[in-house]
């Protein structure tokens, strides 16, 4: 059984850089989604989101696809995205 690297990288204090799941407060044109950004992990955690460079058409995708999402989260009842994101 192998331990996932960002467990071992805060227990090793290894230093590594994971990706780590996290709500997303506009970043990339969308707010309220969760992305798997990367960050520097290590013992005192994961530290701030390392910088991303996307092309067009990447952000054309990621675009595309948090719009799918916000549209889901939407249609289901009670619940609106701000909402959402804390469970």
């Amino acid at each position: 059984c192998r331990t996932p690297r960002s467990v071992d990288a805060i227990g090793t204090d290894g230093r590594r850089v994971v990706p780590v799941p996290d709500t997303v407060g506009g970043e990339f044109g969308h707010g309220d989604v969760s992305l798997s950004l990367p960050r520097l992990v290590g013992a005192g955690g994961a530290g701030s989101v390392l910088p991303v460079s996307l092309s067009d058409d990447e952000l054309g995708a990621l675009a595309h696809r948090g719009a799918c999402l916000e549209r889901t989260l939407r249609r289901r009842p009670g619940c609106a995205p701000a909402a959402c994101s804390t469970r």
